[in-house]
């Protein structure tokens, strides 16, 4: 299929000075999620024996146990997750692990952490230097007081992509053990890098709800890995919205920006009639699930471009009560009496994500924003502090880098020192 990654925006953020973004982690952004025994949402597996086990997790009831295949030779198994780097990027990656007592680790057998770096082209480039975090001579039986181990290096140059990658290395003389790992966590110069299914809790299929005629596809349009995400309306019916939303939290008052790909292909039908289109939207609801009101773009008309994926881009403020967000993915098929096509269009989506683009306040000591720095800020900062979740709370995050920790405390201090 003939689609190019050209970028356009359909809304602009005019005026607005945007705080180093946070991602709001979503459950698979580009529809990649497989449904299968022993396969994680999120993760790559590479090698025959990585199981999705109810033993020795660290958190949750799930973690992910691995262990050499027995060729005869040196081999490598384990499991990786991507994200987007670029040279100079100081990458600290972490994850809990261990080998408990009746399944040791034997011979050279051993489990690493690392990252890998591939170039735009997708290519691999180099490795960091391994981490080594299990063999023999370990300690064992921690169960659920697995120790962490950190991996910490600069992304080299031509660096487009970067993989947190857990190995586990079989020897050539058939030794057994396995590695049991748990709860991994990337940052990226100092800023939390959302992974999918950290813990390796979920083995696909859960969070993106599809409704009508909307379902994940493999037939070659993808703009990213090999699946996406393809709605088009009912033949013949009336009016026959369908697409995929997932829920997410959200805080009154802060703003959000939700992106996606968009593609007609001109083999699968474009969108003809002048009603029907496709758009993207933000939906707000409050405590007691009651949709408030809605902000949309749209993606995909009569008048699109085919064959290229276009960036798609919907932002705004959750508005005072809202507690929850559903982002949606929505092809609107009208009957053709209303301006919709008799045969309905098909469009496909790819790599969605939503952030969190609240801008940085003007002073950092006013917490409160109310134009004056007093007490109430410092209580309201201290009071969010102590919570520490700048999901629950964000009113302590006073840098916006979605993160709650000593850097916010200096930062509020001083300011609140200065009086701004």
């Amino acid at each position: 299929m003939r689609m190019q990654n050209t970028v356009l925006a359909s809304i602009v953020c005019a005026g607005l000075c945007v705080a180093t973004a946070s991602a709001v982690p979503i459950f698979s952004p580009g529809f990649e999620e497989n449904v299968a025994p022993g396969v994680f949402a999120g993760w790559e597996n590479f090698g025959p024996n990585v199981y999705r086990e109810a033993l020795f997790a660290r958190t949750g009831t799930r973690t992910c146990k691995m262990f050499q295949n027995f060729s005869g030779a040196e081999n490598y198994t384990g499991v990786a997750q991507g994200f987007d780097a670029a040279e100079g990027d100081v990458l600290v990656g972490t994850i809990y692990a261990q080998h408990v007592a009746g399944d040791t680790l034997r011979g050279l057998n051993r489990c690493v952490l690392k990252f890998d770096y591939f170039d735009a082209a997708g290519n691999y480039t180099v490795s960091s230097p391994e981490v080594l975090m299990i063999d023999a001579s370990t300690p064992t039986n921690f169960e659920n007081i697995a120790p962490q181990f950190t991996v910490t290096h600069t992304a080299p140059p031509n660096t487009a992509r970067a993989k947190l990658a857990v190995v586990f290395v079989g020897d050539n003389v058939f030794s057994g053990g396995a590695a049991w790992i748990d709860d991994a966590a990337v940052t990226k110069n100092g800023v939390a890098v959302p992974l999918t299914n950290p813990s390796f809790e979920d083995s696909g299929g859960a969070n993106w709800i599809y409704f009508n005629a909307a379902g994940r596809t493999n037939t070659g349009v993808a703009r990213t890995g090999t699946w996406c995400l393809n709605t088009n309306g009912v033949p013949g019916a009336g009016f026959s919205p369908n697409g995929a939303f997932q829920a997410l939290p959200v805080t009154a008052g802060r703003t959000y920006k939700l992106a996606a790909y968009a593609a007609q292909s001109d083999l699968f039908g474009a969108i003809t009639g002048f009603a029907d289109r496709a758009v993207l939207n933000i939906e707000w609801f409050n405590a007691g699930g009651a949709q408030m009101s809605f902000i949309s773009s749209v993606a995909a008309d009569s008048t699109t471009p085919l064959n290229e994926y276009r960036l798609i881009e919907t932002i705004g403020e959750a508005p005072a009560g809202a507690v929850s967000c559903r982002i949606v993915c929505l092809n609107l098929r009208f009957a053709p009496a209303d301006g919709g096509s008799a045969t309905p269009g098909t469009v496909f989506w790819d790599d969605i994500t939503f952030d969190d683009v609240t801008a940085a306040p003007t002073c950092l000591a006013d917490v409160v924003a109310d134009g004056s720095v007093d007490g109430g800020d410092f209580i309201a900062f201290i009071n969010s502090f102590a919570i520490g979740d700048a999901n629950v709370d964000p009113t302590a995050d006073v840098i916006v880098d979605g993160t709650i920790d000593g850097t916010d405390f200096i930062e509020f201090i001083n300011a609140f020192s200065a009086g701004c």
